[in-house]
């Protein structure tokens, strides 16, 4: 060992240099940690504090835009009869919330604006833009009501039984019960359910609803303006009344912590004159039955405790597994089928990587299978053990949050017994040879008798072969020194050419929201060599940021705004029911980025 000035050693010095490199190293990940926070995309909505609202009172704009940065509310929209304004103070909150290694930040900020009516009518606030840095956000135009008198209270049924505590990411359901005396029954022909924050509330994402099948199922009007499906649900006393009561259910997931608030409701019922050409609305007698607003509190994910493998599963979880065979071959595939039940958000975690867990070492994963239904999650693995000596596939774990207990939880399937049968000769040895001709043919195609002199000389067909491969390995060494990573005939390049082409059947073979966002992700994986779940809820525009860094490459800006776009529609569309976006928009996208070269 070396001994240095001041009685220091070049071991120490070592040691400090490695020190030094680790707070570098940590300062490091720490950056990338803050650069890749969950970006989430900007939204902003504009509901009426109150659907319905009595001549001379006030009712309010509530406009609520999440996740921008310096929202700024610009001039408010004009509409003969309605006095709008001024808008009151800005409210902003913020929240943070790690997921997943990566802290998760939003904010929300609210403007409670006044709005009054000179006269009775249905009214309509346009859309109109709010400002932010990332730019202009437009709302959805804002419908209500305003009549004389409101009258109903004691002849209508209005009740919404909800959660008023849910946690992030947890599905809800919100029960809505309307109805009518029974004495009106014979002149009711015209029920409306006015809800101005159906569709209105940041951070409340509509879910698929259970089948309706076999239930009396009948129509009413929903905010004015479409028809839904309302099922049964008998009579009901209150007062020494009976009403006819009519109930619709539906599925909410709250997708960021904070409130939702749920303003004044109504349900609108009485009679409309009918003439020869139909319903008159100028002819209407209507009576309305008040349910005051109300917010459901959605807390955040506990931190402490949370397990590494947690990949967003929250409620309550059973899971349940069965195999298509128990008695194959090593190396043979088995179908394992796992269902996840349960009040939970099951449309949204990510599956187990069964290659990842503990005890399917001995087993080859090839791939899986997702399907997805309202009360329902089953993945479909396609698995082969590769050892005789196991006995049985372990169980599969998926981690949750307990919602009810509020704790980390983990549902486990039962094991299921198999028997692997060892192959045939798999490892057998040709040991009853004799010594003598395996002494003889020591080297393969080599004889060890000499040949004769007049005997022609032929290359033997092991040499003819072993020479065919040298010649292939040759050239596609030689390929890949001139071509490096462009090598237009590698795997990568060749489905980089065909995504387009793929792309372009997919949309015209099925066009529904999945189907359409599914092809969008196929498309770009392809593009830029990854599998399809890498652009499931990617942030484009760090993962843009982090090519350009690497190689010096990243999409126009343009392109990388449209990507970002086109992606956010077709999720809004696949959960919440919205349109998708049309094929050519899609097509059009495509074709821009197989033109500039997206990888």
């Amino acid at each position: 060992m070396q001994t240095m000035p001041g009685g220091s050693t070049q071991d120490s010095r070592d040691a400090g240099a490695l020190g030094a490199w680790r707070l570098v190293l940590c300062a490091l990940c720490a950056c990338l940690a803050s650069s890749l926070a969950l970006a989430q995309e900007a939204r902003v909505v504009a509901r009426m504090s109150s659907g319905v609202v009595k001549l001379g009172s006030e009712a309010r704009l509530v406009v609520e835009v999440r996740d921008a940065v310096n929202a700024r509310l610009g001039e408010l929209p004009k509409v003969e009869g309605l006095s709008i304004g001024p808008a009151g103070p800005v409210s902003v909150v913020s929240t943070s919330e790690i997921s997943g290694g990566r802290i998760k930040r939003s904010t929300q900020s609210t403007w409670s604006i006044p709005v009054r009516a000179a006269g009775p009518g249905r009214y309509t606030i346009p859309a109109f833009e709010v400002a932010t840095d990332a730019g202009p956000l437009a709302t959805r135009p804002a419908t209500f009501e305003v009549v004389k008198d409101v009258e109903g209270e004691d002849f209508g049924w209005l009740t919404i039984d909800a959660p008023r505590e849910v946690h992030a990411g947890e599905p809800f359901t919100l029960d809505i019960v309307v109805g009518f005396d029974t004495a009106l029954a014979s002149t009711v022909n015209y029920a409306n359910l006015d809800l101005p924050w159906h569709g209105a509330v940041a951070g409340m994402v509509e879910l698929a609803s259970a089948d309706q099948q076999g239930r009396s199922v009948n129509q009413i009007s929903l905010n004015g303006d479409q028809i839904i499906a309302v099922e049964d649900a008998g009579t009901r006393q209150r007062g020494g009344r009976t009403f006819q009561t009519l109930r619709w259910r539906k599925r909410y997931l709250a997708s960021d912590a904070g409130l939702l608030e749920l303003s004044t409701s109504h349900f609108e019922f009485g009679q409309v004159a009918r003439t020869f050409f139909g319903p008159d609305p100028s002819q209407k007698k209507t009576m309305y039955k008040r349910l005051d607003g109300f917010a459901i509190r959605v807390l955040p994910i506990p931190e402490e405790g949370r397990p590494l493998d947690w990949s967003g599963a929250v409620g309550r979880i059973e899971a349940r597994a069965a195999a298509d065979r128990r008695v194959v071959d090593a190396g043979d595939s088995i179908k394992l089928t796992v269902d996840w039940s349960g009040p939970a958000n099951l449309d949204f975690f990510e599956p187990p990587e069964l290659a990842r867990q503990a005890g399917f070492e001995r087993f080859r994963v090839y791939g899986k299978t997702d399907r997805k239904t309202a009360d329902r999650r089953t993945v479909v693995y396609d698995l082969a053990p590769v050892d005789a000596s196991l006995a049985e596939i372990p169980p599969v774990e998926l981690a949750y949050y307990d919602t009810l207990e509020r704790k980390w939880s983990k549902s486990s399937t039962r094991p299921i017994p198999i028997q692997v049968r060892a192959l045939k000769n798999a490892a057998a040895l040709v040991v009853d040879a004799p010594l003598e001709i395996e002494r003889e043919r020591d080297v393969a195609d080599i004889l060890a008798q000499p040949r004769a002199g007049d005997e022609p000389w032929a290359p033997s067909g092991g040499s003819i072969l072993a020479g065919m491969g040298l010649v292939l390995l040759l050239g596609g060494r030689v390929r890949r020194l001139v071509w490096r990573e462009d090598d237009p005939w590698a795997p990568v390049s060749r489905r980089r050419r065909r995504a387009l082409r793929e792309f372009e059947r997919a949309l015209g073979r099925d066009a529904s929201p999945l189907a359409r966002h599914r092809a969008l992700r196929v498309f770009l994986a392809a593009r830029s060599d990854e599998q399809e779940t890498a652009w499931a809820g990617r942030d484009v525009r760090a993962w843009a940021r982090m090519r350009r860094d690497a190689d010096g490459w990243a999409p126009s800006a343009e392109l990388e705004r449209s990507s970002v776009e086109l992606l956010a529609a077709c999720e809004a569309a696949e959960w919440s029911r919205r349109p998708a976006p049309e094929s050519g928009a899609l097509l059009e996208f495509a074709r821009r980025a197989a033109a500039e070269g997206w990888r």
